[in-house]
């Protein structure tokens, strides 16, 4: 399926994959020794790895609440669309309320290691670019939002692995890092209720039966 080609990628295979039992992973063998400049563009790279991906999220949902003809898609498209961009976190009024996904992620990447800046992406990245989301299908936005949600969950699981072992190879303690990000989608990405993202996207494929069975 597309949800597990896409995890197939040597990104989460290998880059952040949870090593084998007494081993490391062998981009973390060398954060221990490496300089501040060297850990930054490890970071970087686990942030440019994710972050397009993040970012197509609120792209693909907005794109099907402009173009469902279902007053509910439209409903359920919106909703995720506004708490992409930070507007209804789990705990309302906090610090990071109206922060969106992608800079809550941002943050948690520079929070790893001291006085770092991550360069966001770009919207002239090159998946960004081939999406081309503000003109797309509904059928092709629907598709993006159904493979995005569905593999959240191993994405979320990867991203903690990745931390613990950059905490085990740096010595960095929890209070210094920004976890919202991890935290807040550890509860919306599981899966077990309708309420969870991925329930509501099947939600919105369910609106769309004749556009859920068509080709991209």
């Amino acid at each position: 399926s597309n949800e597990i080609s896409a995890m197939e990628h040597p990104y989460w295979t290998e880059v952040l994959a949870l090593p084998s039992q007494g081993k490391t992973n062998p981009i973390l063998q060398i954060v221990p020794r490496a300089s501040k400049e060297s850990r930054k563009k490890i970071l970087q790279l686990v942030h440019d790895g994710f972050g397009p991906i993040s970012h197509t999220s609120p792209l693909s949902f907005r794109r099907v609440a402009t173009l469902s003809p279902s007053k509910n898609a439209r409903k359920y498209a919106q909703k995720v669309y506004e708490i992409e961009l930070g507007k209804h976190p789990l705990v309302p009024g906090t610090s990071h309320q109206n922060i969106p996904h992608t800079e809550q992620f941002q943050r948690m990447m520079e929070s790893l290691e001291n006085g770092i800046t991550i360069e966001p992406i770009s919207p002239r990245n090159n998946l960004l670019q081939r999406l081309s989301l503000p003109s797309a299908s509904l059928t092709q936005a629907l598709a993006i939002c159904d493979v995005i949600e569905h593999i959240a969950p191993e994405i979320i699981y990867r991203l903690q692995d990745f931390v613990a072992q950059w905490q085990v190879s740096t010595g960095r303690e929890s209070k210094k890092i920004n976890r919202v990000f991890l935290d807040e989608h550890s509860l919306t990405e599981g899966g077990e209720s309708p309420d969870q993202h991925i329930g509501i996207v099947e939600s919105i494929v369910k609106e769309h039966p004749t556009v859920a069975r068509s080709p991209l």
